[in-house]
């Protein structure tokens, strides 16, 4: 993982995540445009599917909110 900036600005990037497999979530990816600037981001079910798999509180809440 890497990690920049101080919460509540903080950025992490991570390798790999619980849940979902990188195959299946960068051919389902979503492309969200910036300013001209295309951006890829994960696909809202496996989203969904990777933040139950974690079993956080946090990431509970946000499945409740999502779906």
């Amino acid at each position: 993982m890497l990690r920049f900036g101080q919460p509540p600005l903080r950025l992490e990037i991570l390798n790999q995540i619980s849940g979902v497999r990188f195959e299946e979530c960068y051919s389902k990816r979503e492309v969200l445009a910036v300013k001209d600037v295309e951006i890829p981001v994960i696909g809202i079910e496996e989203l969904i599917r990777n933040k139950k798999a974690s079993a956080r509180d946090k990431g509970l809440l946000d499945v409740n909110r999502l779906e």
